[in-house]
């Protein structure tokens, strides 16, 4: 039943603020400023990361290995970064390591999506329903929240709290509340403001906040993965059905269709958004699709299936497949430049960090690319 309120249980843990120095003027002199931080590469704002957007120096040029560690299972889930540290899980295990490929931690937590990235710290998801934060120096549970059944996908930050969406359908957030939105989640809930957005395996897309429903729109067959934003539309990936492909929609805010494009075959993985909307095929192709309009823009063959999302810095795309191969295609007419076989299938989305791009393998490897080495 929809709208009905899901039971919410805080174990919070007490932190403790820094303390700080105060600045003291030299006498008769002007206070002096400060020195500015120590340049990075932070994850942009939530929607354009969580479609796939990175932001920094491409990687134009083939690239060699920095380095590679072996985890226990497949990397099926998303690898991400806080622009200090990597996370990745295999087998229901959390692994952190620093940007050189050093392990920092590893703990159990029965984990079923990927680390999100959030202002709370480093969240994951349990099959056993808790929504946990950790600290990111040492993997301690800081925070966990329980609610609702199994978590789908990565958590999503809202603008004061951390918030996710369940298989069974129900949304929860870690500022107490739960609800009820639709029978299942067909991938992870992207958020725009106080606005979750959730596709469905019934062929739904639910548009709701802590207060209930906002409003749904019918897909043609049930979602292939959670939507994708940008400032506008939300795209929505969907399966074939009764020997009709599968392909793209796209919805304004107000939930009304934009436009439609069949694929070949379904998309394979989550939709990524940069210039174009990104869609990696069963087909074996990766689609650039106009934002506006849905109009193909060009396709990009990697002879095997893309199942990663792919990963977009500065309009140049990186998709890996089937092949076990990690593509650069290029972001103005989807020419291969450069191909690097890895050896495993790519099943781990990857991510951009500090000019690396760091890739989780079928064979549980944990590969970190990088241009010059």
């Amino acid at each position: 039943m929809r709208g009905r309120a899901l039971p919410i249980l805080l174990l919070p843990l007490a932190a403790c603020a820094p303390t700080h120095e105060p600045v003291r003027a030299m006498p008769d002199m002007a206070a002096p400023e400060a020195p500015p931080p120590p340049p990075s590469w932070p994850p942009p704002p939530p929607d354009a990361w969580r479609a796939g957007g990175f932001v920094g120096p491409p990687i134009l040029q083939s690239p060699t290995e920095a380095w590679s560690r072996m985890l226990p299972g497949p990397i099926i889930e998303p690898v991400t970064s806080d622009g200090e540290r990597v996370y990745a899980v295999a087998e229901g295990r959390v692994y952190c390591f620093d940007l050189d490929g050093n392990a920092l931690w590893n703990i159990r937590s029965l984990a079923s999506g990927g680390v999100a990235v959030t202002d709370q710290g480093p969240v994951v998801g349990t099959e056993t329903g808790m929504l946990v934060v950790l600290d990111p120096k040492n993997g301690a549970t800081v925070r966990s929240v329980t609610g609702g059944g199994p978590v789908r996908g990565l958590a999503v930050q809202l603008p004061t709290s951390v918030a996710w969406v369940t298989v069974h359908g129900g949304i929860a957030s870690t500022a107490d509340w739960g609800r009820e939105v639709a029978l299942s989640a067909a991938g992870g809930v992207a958020a725009d403001g106080d606005t979750l957005y959730v596709t469905t395996l019934e062929g739904e897309l639910v548009a709701a906040n802590k207060d209930g429903v906002l409003w749904q729109a019918a897909l043609p067959a049930a979602a292939v993965e959670g939507p994708a934003l940008d400032a506008e539309h939300v795209y929505v990936p969907i399966s074939s059905s009764t020997g009709q492909p599968g392909g793209v929609l796209a919805f304004d805010r107000a939930g009304k269709e934009v436009w439609r494009h069949q694929t070949e075959f379904q998309p394979a993985g989550p939709l990524s958004v940069g210039r174009h909307v990104y869609v990696p095929d069963k087909d074996g192709h990766v689609y650039a699709l106009d934002r506006a309009t849905g109009e193909r823009v060009w396709a990009a063959e990697g002879f095997g299936e893309f199942g990663a999302q792919p990963t977009v810095v500065e309009g140049q795309v990186y998709a890996g497949n089937g092949d076990g191969s990690l593509y650069r295609i290029d972001g103005d007419d989807g020419g291969a430049v450069w191909k690097v076989p890895l050896g495993a299938s790519v099943t781990g989305d990857p991510v951009y960090v500090r000019g690396r791009l760091v890739v989780g393998l079928s064979n549980g490897r944990l590969v970190a690319l990088s241009e010059g080495q």
